[in-house]
């Protein structure tokens, strides 16, 4: 099959796309990213070998109508630039972003077959949009009630697509001093950092780190600097801005704490992870929140949302888990493996091939 991905933004819909595109190339499919011209998925395609399709469009920053006028005709050029070429792909699957939009009408304009993803708990703008033609839409979880009339039987649970992991990975993909084998806390923000969260985790990071714990820091370009300054002399606490593979980092913990995005709660579960998710508390249509709130439904995670206070919980969730009941500990081990979505990709391949087949 020709088949053409779609998918920018954060890593949310990055990941998931990748791992997608890398399983169905090494099955012999010929693919192709659509993606934008912004952020990293460009080293990524060129790491993957995969040739992108780059589309100009961006996503609506504000409520007025004038600032709409110019996402709105990036959105209509790119349509127009993609509606001569999209009959040549058999089959269309869209992970999510704004670049999806075009890419959509243009498969709807000429009768080209695709398929959706939506990792979140909430369907996003652009899958709300579309599902309608869709011919089916994968799920990374079970949605909230109020969208399900939206779906029409087409959905499909299968979780979220991760990348296959290494057994091992070596040791110097870790910063100087780092020891592997000791327990870790890792913290991430997805892939666009989280300032406030970090900020506020400042009083939990100084008790757990005064035991020896080592904490590996996923910042963010704009609290890294001032972390790595706060942390110069605490040889536990090791900071860092931004990586494109996180999956070292995963291995080596023993609890994650951060944001509620579906790329980050997916592969924590993969690597069995106990997680103490905090939502973004602007996040579009709350979607975090429910994200870990479905987690914790799950058992393996706890939802605690971002307000005072919220150190000195941490630091409470911390001593439960590690000192006052390590058997929780274990037994959220597990259930976050239970939890973790193994057959994601396998599923939406062989979905996908079953139509074109059909």
């Amino acid at each position: 099959m020709n088949i053409l991905i779609a998918a920018g933004g954060t890593g949310g819909h990055i990941f998931p796309a990748l791992s997608v595109a890398a399983a169905l190339q090494d099955q012999g499919h010929t693919v192709e990213w659509a993606t934008t011209d912004r952020g990293w998925t460009a080293s990524l395609a060129e790491k993957y070998g995969i040739p992108r399709q780059v589309l100009s469009v961006e996503g609506f920053q504000s409520t007025s109508i004038l600032d709409r006028i110019g996402p709105i005709w990036k959105m209509v050029r790119a349509t127009a630039r993609l509606f001569p070429r999209i009959t040549s792909y058999n089959v269309v699957i869209a992970f999510g972003g704004y670049v999806c939009g075009p890419v959509l009408q243009a498969c709807r304009m000429r009768g080209v077959p695709y398929f959706l993803h939506e990792q979140n708990s909430v369907l996003g703008f652009v899958n709300r949009s579309f599902v309608k033609k869709a011919e089916a839409i994968f799920l990374g979880m079970p949605l909230i009630p109020s969208m399900l009339p939206a779906l029409l039987e087409k959905d499909i649970i299968c979780g979220t697509p991760v990348r296959p992991r290494k057994r091992e990975y070596a040791q110097d993909l870790y910063p100087e001093g780092f020891v592997c084998g000791k327990r870790t806390i890792l913290i991430t923000g997805g892939s666009q950092g989280a300032q406030s969260m970090n900020e506020a985790l400042y009083e939990a990071i100084d008790y757990i780190s005064g035991f020896g714990v080592q904490v590996l820091w996923q910042t963010g370009t704009v609290s890294y600097k001032k972390i790595a300054q706060r942390y110069a002399y605490n040889k536990v606490v090791f900071p860092f801005a931004h990586t494109e593979d996180m999956y070292p980092y995963y291995a080596v913990a023993s609890l994650v704490i951060g944001r509620a995005g579906a790329a980050t709660i997916s592969e924590s579960a993969f690597f069995g992870l106990p997680a103490l998710f905090i939502p973004l508390p602007w996040a579009a249509d709350n979607h975090q929140y429910h994200n870990a709130m479905n987690a914790q439904s799950e058992g393996w995670a706890t939802c605690l949302p971002q307000a005072d206070g919220l150190g000195r919980k941490v630091i409470d969730m911390y001593k439960y888990l590690f000192k006052e009941d390590p058997e929780e500990y274990a037994l959220r081990q597990k259930k976050a493996r239970m939890a973790a979505p193994y057959q994601a990709t396998e599923t939406i391949i062989k979905t996908v091939e079953r139509h074109y087949e059909a």
